[in-house]
């Protein structure tokens, strides 16, 4: 179990690293977006130039699209890998207070065995 739980916690953490990255690529592009849009701010452009403004406003356009779709994908992978951590949490905590039930169970009826002078009886 506790395997399984250290399994799940590094799904976990690499889920919210994928996810740091992507917000931070999707920061970039939004930097570069505004950088341009001050530039064209500051002077007019004509020509040559203001086409390749377009051209490359576009780009930043769809650049953008797809950093915030692989940031809500990596932000659903992460809250999907939180859960699983949990559900594996919670199984260890079960499955921990069954055993010591179960020994508790094992003593009491040993303990019982040896006051009637009975011999353990196997479990």
């Amino acid at each position: 179990m506790r395997r399984l739980m250290r399994l799940q916690g590094q799904v976990k953490r690499l889920a919210e690293a994928r996810l740091a990255e992507a917000e931070a690529e999707r920061r970039e592009i939004e930097a570069a977006q505004r950088d341009l849009d001050a530039f064209v701010g500051e002077a007019p452009v004509a020509g040559k130039l203001a086409s390749l403004v377009v051209v490359q406003r576009r780009r930043l356009g769809a650049q953008a699209v797809l950093a915030g779709q692989k940031v809500d994908r990596q932000a659903q992978e992460t809250r999907e890998a939180r859960t699983r951590l949990k559900i594996a949490e919670r199984m260890a905590e079960t499955l921990g207070a069954e055993d010591r039930q179960l020994q508790e169970r094992k003593e009491f009826e040993r303990l019982l065995d040896g006051m009637m002078g009975r011999k353990p009886a196997a479990l």
